[in-house]
């Protein structure tokens, strides 16, 4: 057997199931394409629309809304940090 002998064996395939968009398939190139793009709107559109939707179901099973009180004088204050522990006491003083 010589080199070029030996090529053509190993280049040679063996297709024993068909390429996607073949015509062995019968399913063509375009129609792939285009359905992965309509997959991918249709994702990106109920991502989009996700909290809409999740708020018309939470209406629909009669959900309330629950708001967050609003947090304590007490505990939404600006402190220095390097004034370090202050006593409350003080505060109600001055």
């Amino acid at each position: 057997m010589t080199a070029e002998e030996a090529y053509t064996e190993t280049s040679a395939t063996d297709r024993s199931e068909p390429v996607p968009g073949s015509a062995e398939t019968g399913t063509p190139v375009w129609a792939l394409l285009l359905a992965g793009i309509a997959a991918m709107v249709l994702i990106y559109i109920v991502t989009v629309f996700l909290p809409k939707i999740a708020a018309a179901v939470d209406r629909l099973l009669g959900r309330e809304n629950k708001e967050t009180p609003p947090p304590k004088e007490e505990e939404y204050r600006v402190c220095d940090i390097y004034e370090g522990e202050k006593d409350l006491d003080d505060d109600k003083m001055e």
